[in-house]
């Protein structure tokens, strides 16, 4: 259970920082014709989407690409889907093989400045990518 704790601890700490860098560098390099310009943030699915919307607050406009009731497991991108991740300056990815069309796009994003976080990263060991849970 403890571990648990420290995992899902870590989970949010990476991404809050992730996020956070991201907000400040939007703020930092901001003019006057974008002041009022919100951080443009997809994330893979809903418990990305609900921390990077805690995280960011106001100063962030996030789309969530897995549809309520479909499995991020299988879910395959639409074209909208491409469209919204690549008009965003970050991208939240679970990863562990959980989204299973990020290895197809992550080089083309390299070219659209768009930044991608995988929060899983060290923390999914084993078959089990859930580490929300």
């Amino acid at each position: 259970m403890k571990s648990k704790f420290i995992i899902g601890s870590l989970f949010i700490a990476i991404a809050g920082y992730f996020l956070g860098a991201e907000v400040f560098k939007e703020e930092t390099n901001k003019t006057s014709q974008t002041s009022s310009k919100k951080l443009q943030v997809t994330a893979s699915f809903y418990p990305l989407y609900y921390f990077a919307s805690q995280i960011g607050g106001d100063k962030v406009n996030i789309a969530n690409i897995t549809p309520s009731g479909t499995e991020p497991h299988e879910y395959e991108l639409t074209t909208q889907d491409r469209a919204k991740i690549e008009n965003s300056r970050l991208l939240i990815l679970n990863g562990g093989g959980l989204e299973v069309w990020a290895d197809k796009i992550n080089d083309d994003l390299k070219s659209k400045n768009v930044t991608v976080v995988t929060v899983g990263g060290d923390l999914i060991t084993g078959k089990d990518p859930h580490i929300w849970l």
